[in-house]
């Protein structure tokens, strides 16, 4: 089959970009053939407001003194942006080639081009998520613009991100009259089953994040491609949004360890760094540093899950702007609740040991669970 995968556009994101190349994979692996539904980033205004922007900055500018205003900070962001993202364009470009660019589903995409299209990973149905960053309606991640093909549509581990309902009664609805076409429906948090079940009036099945549908060495396999450097250290972070109380929970793990702490990941998310702090290492980088450490500190969703994957002792750090839920219920599949901590604690208390055994032997019968909903869907 022809099957496109509808999820987010790429960023800079690894858990992204692995989640994207192992349903890709996945995918390839049962004889499929796959596009991936992407979208450039650019930053812009709408053609409009643009005088308008121009003429408020150069006010702030130059007659209230504002040093810090940039009359155009789109040609700016744009620019960086290829600086930031090198080594992830490279890595898209090796791993996930056939990537088709889309501005408006219901132009770029037509009908008879696709035999299937599979909605997911990732916060795919997360309301200010996929509408934001794909500049369309939220119910075309329910396939709005493909209402009328003869397809097959699959959701596969599509996530709401968080455990409350936050559509309106005319996007409920439309979403419900969508989705019941479709001919399979997976999400990856237990909360997600329910808010189906309450809201768009479907059935769900919990399955397996992508990134879990791989093992260990078909990740370390794509080290091959590129040189990568041991790690700095034994105690790896990965953290998205730093702060003062990730600091701290941070130094005190270290002390306790008696482990150098050192992050894996760039200042991405910090538009005043310096333009050298925000590249992205290479995905490939970072894989080998979760390979080479002895325990992790995150407040990643994926950095968890690669931490169940590489069976490395691990704490995540609660992250309530992306999403607890998520974290909770992925956590809650393995028996791993202790693991989650919150940022706000004084005390950071040893968790037990991990029994990798009783993980794996979890993981491997839901992965198996994972694959038969692919495939059931897929022919039905």
């Amino acid at each position: 089959m022809n099957i496109a995968i509808i999820s987010l556009p790429f960023r800079y994101n690894y858990g992204h970009h692995l989640q994207a190349y192992a349903l890709t994979k996945s995918l390839e692996s049962m004889g499929h053939h796959i596009t991936y539904i992407d979208q450039e980033y650019h930053r812009s205004q709408k053609w409009w407001r643009y005088p308008f922007c121009f003429i408020k900055r150069f006010y702030l500018k130059y007659i209230t003194g504002d040093t810090k205003q940039e009359i155009f900070i789109e040609r700016r962001l744009n620019k960086e942006h290829q600086i930031i993202s090198t080594h992830l364009l490279a890595f898209r470009n090796q791993h996930i080639p056939n990537r088709l660019n889309v501005k408006d589903f219901h132009k770029d995409i037509k009908d008879g081009m696709f035999d299937a299209i599979v909605v997911g990973s990732d916060q795919v149905w997360r309301l200010g998520s996929f509408d934001w960053v794909f500049h369309t309606d939220i119910t075309n991640a329910y396939l709005a613009f493909a209402s009328k093909w003869s397809i097959k549509r699959i959701a596969y581990a599509a996530s709401f991100g968080l455990d409350k309902w936050m559509y309106d009664s005319a996007q409920t609805q439309t979403c419900s009259e969508l989705v019941k076409k479709f001919n399979g429906i997976s999400v990856r948090e237990l909360s997600a089953v329910d808010l189906c079940k309450d809201y768009l009036h479907v059935k769900a099945e919990l399955v397996l994040d992508p990134t879990m549908l791989l093992e260990k060495n078909d990740y370390l396999r794509l080290l091959r491609y590129r040189d990568t450097k041991p790690a700095p250290d034994k105690l790896m972070t990965y953290i998205l949004d730093a702060n003062e109380d990730t600091k701290r929970i941070i130094s005190s793990v270290a002390t306790k360890l008696k482990l150098v702490p050192y992050a894996a990941n760039s200042r991405v998310e910090d538009e005043n760094a310096p333009i050298i702090e925000r590249i992205q290492p290479p995905i490939e980088q970072w894989i080998r540093c979760i390979d080479d450490s002895e325990f992790v500190i995150t407040d990643s969703f994926h950095g968890t899950v690669f931490c169940i994957i590489f069976n490395k002792p691990f704490l995540t750090l609660t992250n309530h702007d992306r999403g607890i839920p998520r974290l909770n219920s992925l956590l809650q599949l393995f028996g791993l609740e202790d693991r989650l901590i919150s940022t706000s604690i004084t005390k950071v208390i040893q968790p037990k040991e991990i029994n990798w055994q009783q993980v794996n032997e979890k993981r491997d019968r839901l992965k198996q669970e994972s694959l038969i909903f692919i495939t059931k869907s897929l022919n039905q």
